[in-house]
């Protein structure tokens, strides 16, 4: 997405907003020796190294944007969830982040960042290709079971705003 914070607008790049595939392998045919490469092949559902392809419905997924000529900021708001479609139903992904982009001094663009999420997997919010916000589940999580935090019980909510100028 961009935003102009000088017109209060923006224009979105895609409403897929570059979802990534998910692909399950066969754990005794896929994995190389040296325990990190992962073999594939171009036939899927034989339970042979690449097993099975498939994306997240984009069906509660969403980007609220305002914005403010007078004031030369925009705010958005992404929030939603995904369920992988390869693992058994139940749990699913959520979030809640919020920012916000300021250009009331020209020369000093300015961000504000807030968030509500799961514990797992990893988040990043970049603003270009500066990272304004990032959560490592393996890092900060006691538990880091993945069950705990996808029903609920991790959220990692944001205390005050985290700000800083746009570099």
């Amino acid at each position: 997405m961009h935003v102009a914070p000088d017109s209060g607008s923006y224009f979105p790049y895609s409403k897929y907003n570059y979802l990534g595939q998910t692909r399950r392998y066969d754990a005794a045919t896929a994995l190389a020796p040296d325990g990190v490469t992962l073999y594939e092949d171009t036939v899927l559902g034989d339970c042979f190294k690449l097993h099975a392809t498939a994306y997240a419905p984009l069906t509660n997924m969403f980007i609220d944007v305002a914005g403010n000529a007078t004031t030369r900021s925009v705010q958005a708001y992404f929030h939603g969830g995904a369920a992988n479609p390869l693992a058994p139903p139940g749990a699913e992904i959520n979030w809640d982040v919020w920012v916000g982009l300021s250009k009331a001094v020209p020369t000093a663009p300015a961000y504000e960042v807030s968030w509500a999420h799961d514990c797992v997997p990893a988040f990043e919010v970049y603003i270009g290709k500066q990272r304004i916000y990032g959560y490592t589940s393996t890092g900060y999580h006691p538990l880091n079971n993945i069950w705990y935090c996808l029903g609920g019980l991790g959220r990692i909510i944001s205390g005050s705003p985290s700000t800083g100028p746009i570099i």
